[in-house]
């Protein structure tokens, strides 16, 4: 018996006082092979019945909306309880578990079992998979579906030309989406196709995890008049939520037109804030690609600012994410 069902049968007795019987489930075979190749299954057999526990595999990062779903289509073929069963879970990721009712065991941190009405929380361990996250190319292709798209199909070399990149670019970028099961892809003679079946919030659920914040960097400029930028970060945030403004006016513009304010405002580059001075974010795509009423757009805007740790900052992101129109 490999160490993790060990480790559980130890964590369940210690804990609730059950003595379990674990094997290998016999019925796997049948089983699709993504869930083969995503999990290891075993029985667990007790006196008051038995689960299935789904043990996943270290190297195969998984959103819990998919673990939520995969869970899913496995009690559809079986009749058992299913847990499923990690040796670490990051905070985000059991709270969204615990939203979606997926039972879970941590060995040794924490299990969360529903059915049995039972929370046990001991320390969370955090979780040392790093999880993928999207290009900035793909990040822009996500957006451009989360507020303009028609939910259409489209190629590469079509999106190619709404974002302005190259069809190489947005290849890879289907590439990307393809790799992490996000959107569906199919071939249309020589062409490759993709099309997003889940509608805005689905789709903002699925792919949150591996957004990322579109800054490269931060600085701060005296004197600034420069039209393409966008006004962004807090004071964005201001504007969307019930935040005050700060008092520090925060711009962002792309990484290609910083090379320009970088020539021109040298002289006013200073190393942190004053009065007077505009903070101004580099971003690693155009802030005005997806500008909302002359200001950065809520999402990017989010992105932005979602590890910053001040408590009002928190709640006005909270704010932002319930007025928008999903």
């Amino acid at each position: 018996m490999n160490k993790i069902e060990e480790v559980v049968k130890k964590y369940l007795l210690t804990n609730l006082g059950i003595e379990v019987v674990v094997n290998p489930f016999p019925d796997v075979a049948n089983y699709p092979a993504y869930l083969r190749e995503g999990y290891r299954f075993f029985t667990m057999k007790w006196f008051h019945g038995a689960w299935l526990l789904m043990i996943g595999e270290k190297d195969v990062a998984l959103t819990p909306a998919v673990i939520a779903k995969q869970l899913e289509q496995v009690r559809e073929r079986c009749s058992m309880d299913i847990v499923y069963v990690a040796d670490a879970i990051g905070f985000y990721d059991r709270k969204r578990l615990i939203e979606h009712k997926v039972p879970f065991i941590v060995p040794g941190n924490q299990m969360y079992l529903p059915f049995l009405a039972i929370d046990l929380r001991e320390y969370i361990k955090t979780l040392r998979i790093k999880r993928p996250t999207l290009r900035p190319a793909t990040q822009m292709l996500v957006l451009y579906e989360l507020y303009q798209s028609d939910k259409w199909k489209f190629t590469p070399l079509e999106v190619a030309s709404l974002l302005d990149v190259s069809a190489m670019t947005m290849t890879r970028a289907f590439d990307e989406l393809a790799a992490l099961g996000i959107g569906e892809h199919t071939v249309a003679g020589k062409n490759r196709c993709l099309h997003f079946a889940e509608n805005r919030k689905e789709l903002w659920e699925k792919v949150q995890p591996y957004l990322k914040s579109p800054v490269k960097k931060r600085v701060y400029i005296t004197d600034l008049h420069f039209k393409k930028a966008v006004p962004a970060g807090n004071t964005a945030l201001a504007r969307w939520s019930m935040i005050n403004e700060p008092e520090t006016m925060t711009v962002a513009v792309s990484q290609d037109d910083w090379k320009y304010l970088a020539e021109e405002y040298r002289r006013n580059i200073i190393p942190a804030p004053d009065r007077g001075a505009v903070e101004v974010e580099i971003w690693k795509y155009a802030p005005d690609r997806f500008s909302q009423d002359g200001y950065a757009d809520k999402i990017s805007v989010y992105l932005s600012l979602k590890n910053n740790h001040d408590e009002r900052v928190q709640s006005a992101l909270e704010e932002l994410l319930r007025g928008f129109k999903w």
